[in-house]
């Protein structure tokens, strides 16, 4: 929904969000092509502007949410730029409604990541390194309890599961990448060897150009915690 039209039955569906927290009147809303798993919108209302997020079927468990966004009122509480969460007349940090589980967040006003900017390269790694400082201490069970999904083993096992469904396509070229993927495992793996026991905390999970915002080459918001876990 490009033009924010007030008939579509999208807009149905926010205008029944919106009904549920004490933002205004819907006026316009623009679908936002950020990430490649929730919906996002950009909702324009009486009151002000504010980002929606549908959130994907496999990102719905409550305990897990409440629990990120958790980590979010922790990141600032101390400072770092994470979006505020915008709690529903109810007090709830999210709302489920028909099946679908949404939450509103401030709007932060921004410019993309520059590819070409070494002060963004430098501003991402060092803001980057805060949010490891930050959350130190920040260790719910409930993250801690979802296994070990970005480890190389893990990696692997994904990459047999892999390498074996393009096998039964007989793709030369499929062939050709599921060797260079290896390749890159068996790298990865070799190079978490060299540090032992690495330390585990609260990763943010997304944490790449797209979900950075700035204003000149300072970084003013960090975005989507979805996937923020062990």
């Amino acid at each position: 929904m490009e033009r924010g039209l007030t008939r579509t039955a999208m807009e149905h569906e926010l205008q029944r969000v919106l009904g549920y927290y004490d933002l205004g009147e819907l006026r316009s809303a623009r679908r936002v092509q950020r990430g490649f798993v929730n919906e996002n919108w950009v909702l324009e209302t009486t009151r002000g502007r504010y980002f929606l997020k549908r959130r994907h079927p496999h990102l719905c468990n409550p305990d897990v949410i409440r629990a990120q966004h958790a980590l979010i009122a922790h990141l600032r509480g101390v400072g770092f730029p994470a979006p505020a969460i915008l709690p529903a007349a109810s007090g709830a940090s999210f709302l489920v409604l028909h099946g679908g589980s949404y939450e509103i967040q401030g709007y932060i006003e921004g410019a993309p990541y520059d590819h070409a900017s070494p002060a963004h390269f430098r501003e991402a790694a060092l803001t980057l390194g805060r949010y490891h400082s930050h959350v130190q201490s920040f260790a719910p069970q409930v993250l801690r309890n979802q296994g070990e999904l970005y480890s190389p083993a893990i990696l692997n096992v994904n990459l047999v599961r892999l390498t074996h469904a393009w096998e039964l396509e007989q793709d030369r070229e499929l062939a050709s990448i599921a060797r260079q993927l290896a390749a890159h495992a068996a790298d990865l793996a070799t190079r978490f060897a060299r540090h032992g026991a690495l330390p585990h905390l609260v990763i943010h999970g997304d944490y790449y150009a797209g979900n950075l915002l700035f204003e000149n080459d300072r970084i003013v918001g960090v975005w989507d915690y979805d996937t923020a876990r062990w």
